[in-house]
């Protein structure tokens, strides 16, 4: 056998046709030609389409290099081994393995990337082509299109239909399942998740796991941390933001009784999963297992489409567009809105968040606001569409945005060009998105290498190499100079937060030492400038504290619920993987409540 390696460096500017609303619009990068390292081989037969051989294909992936094996015969592609990879889990991996199983199946290179996963599979699918080339092969004969699906789904009843797959819509799920209705999921994409799949952790305390790990966590400190942005003189919804912090650990504990596998706690409060990564593919993992041992009936690629009324504006099902493009109704007693946010829709963003639409996101292509226009057109409210969160602490690494709010809250800071300090970097998003916005100045995010050795980076896939996208000093005096910010400003920043640590006390911002990971004495020190990212909707369908969507004078709509970030009726400004498990519940029982 022939064993040969390629290093494949995609063009994203090509790509970006091919990703139009994936998870962020990537930034333009350079094109370097693939390397080609030759080994001896037999020449094929004169009718030979290949040279036989496995060829090793290093690509340059989403979340860093992974390496595909591709094997041939003479006639045919007879494997695809998909090495180690820190694609991300529930996405990624999901698009390769139906991807290699399609080429496999059918020998051609003419393979949809799976929605919600293009990037990954765009890269994928230019490794096996370069492999193809290096066998001796011609990609263009290797063109075949799939058949079309012809089959489209008779119409359906049930009890309850939910549209979407994320954390809200699959724990909606999952509750109902449980008190016994009778339950079906759609999602509009290839996979199951939605923008929960990518997120980070649960939060609570409580729990078994921290008392698994010998952690105590006090409720007090918990409200204290995520009811500062509630209004306390509506005494309604306080109450409801109370209930929701009071359940983030039995929730939790629900989670784990479900499968979902964790890992540490961090911080004393947020629940990540196995060895520290982002516990978002393990709850989706979990759920799709439980999907599938309780019969769950659910339908990839399926788009919900309009939502259907009876003569009294009750609603009684939803239209729905199958795979092949045809439509069909699935009739129900209840029909639940678990579709999202909107910020994927450049269009509703420049209506609500005028300046903002240009900007990137980190949430799924699914989030366009699909359910929320589904709600409006038969009469539903939609409510405070102008709040949400605008990670305003983002880097880029091969033109895709990240988050910097994990690197920050867990010690690194985050300075003006003045060098100074404005906010507490592990506080509400809401307010420190405001605060960015309000210092009209360019935004720094600093860290030395204590942050970057913590097992909660390194564990990140997403995060752990992102250290090549920053700017490297050996003191931080240095850094600032080549970054453009006041050395002196940054100095007395890092000195403040110095003091802080020594006494043991919260800082002027009121960060707490716990969050204060390093002294800033470990070099080297990192920079990197960052820009706003889209992040979260708090506005959508209204609602009551049952999660029924209501129309603007009040009035229940019967039949129809809304939860998590597709839902007005946010109990907090933190937390949307705990505000959809929370959602979803109450929904599952409310709608038990009313057969």
């Amino acid at each position: 056998m022939t064993k040969k390696t390629l290093s494949i460096f995609l063009v994203l500017t090509l790509i970006v046709s091919l990703i139009f609303g994936g998870c962020s619009p990537p930034a333009e990068q350079t094109t370097t030609a693939p390397t080609t390292t030759t080994a001896v081989t037999t020449a094929p037969e004169p009718t030979a389409m290949f040279t036989p051989g496995t060829y090793a294909v290093t690509v340059d992936g989403h979340n860093g290099p992974f390496e595909i094996d591709v094997v041939f015969s003479q006639d045919k592609i007879t494997d695809i081994i998909i090495g180690e990879n820190d694609e991300s889990p529930a996405i990624g991996d999901v698009a390769m393995e139906a991807m290699r199983s399609e080429i496999l199946e059918r020998q051609s290179l003419n393979v949809d990337t799976i929605a919600g996963a293009t990037m990954t599979g765009v890269y994928f699918r230019v490794a096996v082509t370069e492999a193809v080339k290096e066998a001796g092969g011609d990609p263009s004969k290797m063109q075949t299109k799939a058949d079309k699906q012809l089959t489209t789904p008779e119409d359906a009843t049930v009890e309850v239909v939910i549209i979407g797959s994320g954390i809200a819509g699959l724990s909606t799920a999952m509750e109902a399942n449980k008190l016994g209705l009778d339950v079906m999921v759609i999602e509009q994409l290839g996979i199951l998740g939605g923008s929960s799949a990518r997120a980070g952790y649960l939060m609570g305390t409580g729990t078994k796991l921290q008392a698994e790990q010998g952690i105590t966590y006090s409720m007090d400190d918990l409200k204290a941390r995520f009811l500062r942005a509630v209004d306390v003189t509506n005494t309604e919804a306080y109450a409801h933001a109370v209930r929701f912090v009071e359940n983030m650990g039995v929730n939790i504990d629900w989670m784990y009784d479900l499968g979902v596998k964790f890992g540490p706690v961090n911080l004393g409060f947020q629940h990540y999963g196995p060895e520290g990564e982002r516990l978002g593919s393990f709850l989706i993992k979990a759920l799709e297992n439980n999907l599938k041992t309780k019969k769950i009936d659910y339908r990839l690629n399926t788009r919900g489409d309009e939502l259907l009324t009876d003569a009294s504006g009750a609603v009684i099902g939803v239209r729905v567009e199958a795979p092949n493009g045809e439509y069909y109704n699935i009739y129900a007693n209840a029909v639940v809105v678990a579709t999202g946010g909107f910020f994927a829709n450049k269009d509703m963003t420049a209506q609500y968040f005028p300046g903002y639409e240009n900007f990137p996101y980190d949430c799924t292509m699914g989030a366009d606001g699909s359910g929320m226009l589904m709600a409006e057109e038969i009469g539903a409210e939609l409510k405070n569409m102008t709040f949400g969160n605008h990670h305003a602490i983002v880097g880029f690494y091969k033109g895709v945005p990240r988050s910097l709010t994990l690197l920050a809250g867990n010690g690194g800071i985050a300075v003006n060009s003045k060098g100074e300090r404005f906010f507490n970097e592990s506080g509400d998003y809401t307010l420190f998105t405001k605060a960015v916005i309000d210092q009209n100045d360019d935004i720094y995010a600093i860290m030395d290498q204590t942050i970057a050795d913590l097992p909660v980076i390194q564990n990140d896939k997403g995060l752990a190499a992102l250290t090549l996208m920053y700017t490297v000093a050996d003191t931080l005096e240095e850094l600032a100079e080549k970054m453009g910010i006041d050395p002196e400003g940054l100095l007395a920043s890092v000195e403040a937060v110095r003091e802080s640590i020594a006494a043991g006390t919260p800082d002027a911002f009121e960060k707490p030492v716990a969050n204060m990971r390093t002294d800033f004495t470990n070099p080297p020190y990192y920079g990197v400038k960052t820009q706003i990212e889209n992040h979260t909707n708090f506005g959508g369908i209204a609602t009551d504290y049952e999660s029924r969507a209501l129309r603007s004078d009040g009035t229940v709509i019967k039949g129809l619920y809304a939860v998590g970030e597709c839902a007005a009726m946010k109990p907090g400004t933190a937390g949307m993987l705990s505000v959809g498990v929370f959602e979803g519940r109450i929904a599952a029982n409310a709608i038990a409540n009313e057969k």
